[in-house]
């Protein structure tokens, strides 16, 4: 999944055009990532079910018509609009990554296409090419930051508000507001645990075009949800 950098600069370029109470929709684009102590998994958190992508059904697809059928009486919030904002960017960032990097045989996957054309072989007990993934994102966020591309919620009160329609009530205002203070203190526009040197699956410049295709389509996807223009999810996000 994408770094909160990438998270956070797909809603800042939203909000620009939507408009929606900034802090809710900043801290909602980043909510799915769940801290261990919530008490709450992320894998529950992003809707992962038993959906899978089509041409590549090693990978689990978010299901997207189960949140928003969870959360239709709420789709006016600001927080669960930067939720599905969420969800909509992990399927569209991983659905390029599993499609172009992945090495498949027969389906199957078993390794990672490298940039310099080497194939890194998947192993159970070591999954290597979802840490060079993470690496690459977490490289171009800490890239955004430091280019003052990412912009971050800062009124903890404002977020408050609008959590008690969250299911399973899996965040609390003592969360919201260290979750706020570590976005505004410690965080640095990457996680320190899985800094890069330089970029292993994808080029700058390709994360730069993923990027920029990733807000058009949410954007088509929220003009739809926010205008009620009819459907708001069509499965496949790039075919």
């Amino acid at each position: 999944m994408p770094s909160w950098s990438i998270h956070l600069k797909i809603a800042k370029e939203l909000n620009n055009k939507y408009n929606l109470e900034p802090n809710s929709f900043l801290f909602g684009s980043v909510l799915p990532d769940t801290n261990e102590d919530w008490g709450y998994k992320r894998f529950d958190s992003h809707y992962y079910g038993t959906k899978v992508f089509p041409e590549c059904p090693g990978e689990n697809m978010i299901d997207i018509d189960k949140f928003l059928d969870e959360y239709k009486d709420h789709l006016d919030n600001p927080l669960v609009i930067g939720y599905y904002v969420h969800l909509l960017t992990d399927n569209y960032f991983n659905e390029y990554v599993y499609y172009n990097k992945w090495v498949q045989n027969n389906y199957e996957i078993i390794g990672a296409r490298t940039l310099d054309g080497k194939i890194i072989p998947e192993k159970d007990d070591f999954r290597i090419k979802s840490s060079l993934k993470h690496g690459d994102f977490e490289l171009y966020g800490k890239y955004l930051y430091d280019n003052h591309e990412v912009e971050v919620p800062s009124d903890s009160n404002e977020i408050i508000k609008n959590i008690g329609c969250l299911k399973n009530n899996f965040l609390s205002r003592e969360e919201v507001e260290k979750r706020v203070k570590f976005l505004n203190t410690e965080f640095k526009g990457y996680n320190p645990f899985k800094e890069m040197s330089d970029y292993k699956l994808m080029t700058k410049e390709e994360i730069d075009g993923v990027l920029s295709g990733c807000i058009e389509y949410i954007d088509k996807e929220l003009d739809k949800l926010i205008n009620n223009k009819g459907d708001n999810y069509e499965g496949r996000v790039l075919k």
